[in-house]
């Protein structure tokens, strides 16, 4: 037996690990590896509250950062593809696992960096009058700024100067290194399916390719799930790790969004070591399948020459209109549904007013299942329906305009905008008194709820004279003289109604994938299969997943009334009906596009009763029989001639 059909390490092969070289625990393996690395790619996602919060970013600065995963994939998604079959790809697939890893530890480094001082020893250092009861909140302007809990929201967030605006060193410093993190992550993403689906191509039949890459696919699908659950725990926990006087609705609260980093980057330098022991090639599947002289051929020609068939190939597959039509049709709806899924978990904190960690635990119990429900039916009907290209396309017409029906019923189950009162900025805040004229009260918003369900600006605005970290007392605007830290809860009941059109919205979309990748794969010739689902993959990372998150910060920021820093930081309150129609707006007008393009699709594809790849195939098996009658035509030739 070749040695390199063993488990191990370079020389090291140790007997006990022969049974385990076979393509059944390969893929237990790397099922586990692909739903970490899923989980670590959506875990930020989670997190863009508390790290906006913690170093004072803004929702566009965000936004870059989720872009960079893209970037690293872009980069190097083609030359993983090109070198799939020229390298020893289970040590490769554990590199670029060992990638996600250190790139989890390197995001979480700015929390060890800038590490928040833990409340209790702030109290201690810096004893603040508002502290103890019976401290005077209602002060004149100059004693007021000089209160830090009031004036520097950052005291306990993060590292922050004197006059209360996050260090910029410490935003810019972070920034890098979130990105970096970002971009390794990218890297690490891009050798997955192409080298994943060759070795088990490589060592299985043609028939179980597709079972195994199923079970490892259905595996990472659990990703997101695990990372917004977990996202929702760590959220529940202080950043410091210790036990305070706050709630997660205060706005000083900042959940422990570093911690999901290093477990998932360890965990996933961990996992990635089994990979290493597996052979280039499985002892029980040396013989399953060769390569073709045309395959041989291929890799000795000189790297120039490969590269412009790469490009003869890319022009081959974009001269075929359908599928280039397609394409376009799948990058504006993609484009739309990222900006908007990029900052899901804060729609949902804003517009219906509720705490990280339920955001997130909500889509993890409810996004993700539509869409492995969703996935699931959308190939069943792909295996169940006889397609040609009409019918995948009204396949795709079928889920498509009901799902952009489902998301203007979204857009429209909303709550109403929280009124601050005594806040001059907002129109409709009034009182009938002005009962905290005389406070000279500043510019910091830290809001505060009575009893009757009406928010204030801060303490300070509600006329309070004492408090402490989440109660505020002798309020001379309030009847009982009582607020506590955060926004009221919404008189609104539209978050289940919201989520149940979400799931079906979700379920529907999600139906549509499994038709288009049929569909892609299909419209072109045999020979370009292969070429143009990298294009598809490299187009949808390129020009629609790497925008998306840009653009939906920046649509996000539009939407923002009030900055911890002036006009720049971390927004602290948001117009939420501006922050719904500039989500939604820009996912509905993607989709509308994209049911546009594809119905001049189904007008092209009309008359196509078969697919060019089935052509191929036919023209093929015409060739070999034609040929085949040839040679019984020269063979017969000499017995007829004996006869006469």
């Amino acid at each position: 037996m070749s040695a390199s059909a063993e488990c191990g390490i370079g020389r090291c092969e140790p007997s006990l690990l022969r049974k385990w070289a076979n393509i059944k625990c390969f893929t237990g393996v790397y099922s586990v590896t692909g739903l970490l690395t899923a989980s670590l790619s959506m875990y930020i996602i989670s997190q863009i509250t508390s790290i906006e919060k913690q170093f004072g970013l803004s929702s566009s600065k965000t936004g870059y950062l989720m872009a960079c995963n893209d970037i690293g994939y872009s980069l190097c998604i083609l030359i993983a593809s090109y070198f799939s079959n020229r390298v020893h790809i289970p040590r490769f697939l554990s590199v670029s696992t060992m990638f996600y890893g250190v790139s989890g530890i390197i995001c979480s480094l700015p929390h060890f960096m800038f590490k928040p001082a833990p409340i209790a020893v702030s109290s201690a250092t810096n004893p603040m009058p508002m502290f103890s009861m019976g401290s005077n909140i209602c002060r004149n302007k100059t004693d007021y700024a000089s209160m830090p809990m009031m004036n520097n929201m950052s005291s306990f967030s993060g590292p922050s100067d004197t006059t209360g605006s996050v260090d910029s060193t410490a935003s810019n410093v972070t920034m890098a290194l979130i990105a970096i993190g970002m971009v390794l992550q990218g890297i690490g993403k891009a050798p997955r399916y192409p080298m994943l689906a060759q070795y088990l191509d490589d060592n299985t039949s043609n028939r179980d390719t597709g079972y195994y890459m199923g079970i490892i696919t259905s595996t990472a699908i659990f990703g997101p799930a695990i990372a917004y659950g977990l996202g929702g725990l760590f959220s529940r926990i202080y950043v410091t790790l210790e036990d305070v006087d706050l709630h997660p609705m205060d706005p000083r609260w900042i959940g422990a969004w570093w911690l999901g980093f290093l477990a998932f980057g360890i965990i996933a330098i961990i996992v990635a070591v089994p990979l290493l022991c597996f052979p280039a090639k499985l002892k029980k599947s040396l013989t399953v399948k060769s390569r073709t002289p045309a395959e041989s051929r291929s890799t000795t020609g000189t790297i120039c020459q490969e590269f412009v068939g790469v490009f003869k190939s890319i022009l081959k597959v974009l001269r075929v209109p359908a599928f280039s039509l397609m394409l376009f049709a799948m990058i504006v709806n993609v484009l739309g549904m990222s900006a908007g899924m990029s900052f899901g978990p804060k729609y949902l904190e804003k517009q219906f007013n509720i705490p990280a960690w339920h955001a997130n635990i909500i889509l993890a119990a409810v996004g993700i299942p539509s869409v492995c429900l969703g996935s699931f039916i959308g190939g069943l009907l792909t295996k169940k329906i006889k397609l040609n290209p009409p019918n995948c396309i009204i396949l795709i017409l079928c889920t498509q305009i009901p799902s952009i029906a489902l998301q203007i019923i979204s857009m429209f189950l909303n709550c109403d905008q929280p009124e601050i009162y005594n806040w001059s900025d907002q129109r409709s805040s009034s009182l009938p008194v002005s009962c905290s004229d005389s406070c000279n009260c500043g510019t910091t918003f830290l809001p505060v709820c009575d009893s009757q369900g009406f928010n204030y600006f801060s303490p300070c605005h509600a006329g309070c004279s004492q408090g402490s970290f989440m109660k505020f007392t002798n309020c001379t605007c309030i009847p009982d003289g009582e607020v506590s830290t955060g926004l009221c809860q919404f008189k609104c009941n539209m978050l289940w109604p919201f989520m149940i059109v979400s799931f079906f919205a979700s379920f529907i979309s999600s139906c549509m994938m499994m038709p288009i990748f049929i569909f892609n794969m299909r419209i072109v010739p045999n020979k370009l299969k292969a070429m143009a689902i990298g294009i598809s993959a490299l187009s949808m990372s390129l020009f629609a997943l790497l925008p998306g998150p840009v653009i939906g910060g920046k649509l996000v920021d539009h939407a923002c009334v009030l900055w911890s820093n002036g006009d720049s930081g971390s927004c602290t309150f948001y117009n939420i009906d501006t922050l719904r129609f500039n989500l939604f707006g820009l996912g509905i007008c993607g989709r509308a596009v994209s049911i546009i393009l594809v119905s001049l699709i189904l007008k092209i594809t009309w008359n196509m009763t078969e697919w060019p790849g089935t052509l191929d195939k036919m023209s093929e098996v015409d060739f070999v029989i034609e040929s085949d009658k040839k040679k019984t035509n020269k063979e017969l030739l000499p017995e007829m001639k004996s006869l006469k």
